[in-house]
């Protein structure tokens, strides 16, 4: 299931990276800063393609295959496949080079393997549900594992949401933890800070109004490199996997840090 996941977000970022810093068009979804892109909606439709006709090769029928994208994709099977076709948009409509494909692959709502692919350097994250989360470059493999350090040792990132209520506490919150940390910063591109997060880069990744697609590979790759991810509340995410547009709150950290960063939440 990796190697379909590998092909179908390299196939993705192909044609992220033939748009990218060229014209193509713009449209926008609900708030005028939550924008669609051109290369968006292709990027899904051969990810979507990919998977379909690498599985129905393995032997599976078209009905056990479901999909979840963020570009209105939503059909349902025994396997579950979750896309984020191009995360950190805005980032790509700028032309910074912060962007992701993110793909999932879930098995009666259960995690079998999540992979990030940022198709400007070339490089994969992954994650297979019991085998550990790695970094590939240049098909060379290193296991990842996220180290324990003290909020006054570590940078943490904190996403900032287009809608006005979420983005007001989210910076209350990043006011309290300023002076906590050795400071935060905001990428733009959730997946590439939770990546990141197990690099040990950064330290916590606050996250809050996101969907299933956001995390649902990346979750993989955080546990399986010791992390926890869970809700505000300090419980493991769990996904609606029959309602994509259920909004979660989530911190990705070393588990060890989860209740001293709890409480600068409530």
């Amino acid at each position: 299931m990796l190697e379909t996941l590998q092909t179908a977000s390299r196939a993705g970022g192909k044609i992220l990276t033939s748009y990218f810093g060229n014209k193509y068009q713009t449209s926008h979804k609900g708030h005028w800063r939550n924008i669609v892109t051109t290369a968006d909606v292709e990027s899904q439709k051969i990810i979507q393609q990919t998977i379909r006709d690498l599985m129905q090769k393995k032997g599976h029928k078209a009905s056990n295959i479901g999909f979840i994208g963020e570009e209105n994709l939503h059909t349902q099977g025994e396997y579950q496949f979750i896309i984020d076709p191009l995360d950190g948009t805005t980032n790509f409509a700028c032309g910074l080079e912060y962007f992701t494909v993110s793909i999932a692959c879930y098995r009666a709502d259960q995690p079998v393997c999540g992979v990030i692919y940022l198709p400007v350097s070339d490089i994969i994250y992954f994650g297979v549900s019991g085998q550990g989360a790695y970094k590939r470059v240049k098909h060379k493999d290193t296991k990842l594992t996220i180290n324990q350090a003290p909020l006054t040792a570590m940078t943490i990132t904190a996403h900032l949401s287009s809608n006005p209520l979420v983005q007001e506490k989210m910076i209350r919150i990043v006011n309290r933890l300023a002076g906590k940390t050795l400071g935060i910063r905001h990428l733009g591109c959730v997946t590439m800070e939770q990546c990141y997060l197990v690099e040990n880069i950064f330290g916590a990744v606050l996250n809050a109004n996101h969907f299933i697609w956001d995390t649902a590979a990346t979750q993989i790759i955080i546990e399986e490199a010791g992390a926890s991810l869970t809700d505000w509340q300090g419980k493991r995410l769990e996904y609606n996997f029959d309602n994509p547009n259920q909004s979660y709150n989530s911190l990705g950290c070393h588990p060890a840090n989860l209740k001293n960063l709890q409480k600068y939440l409530e």
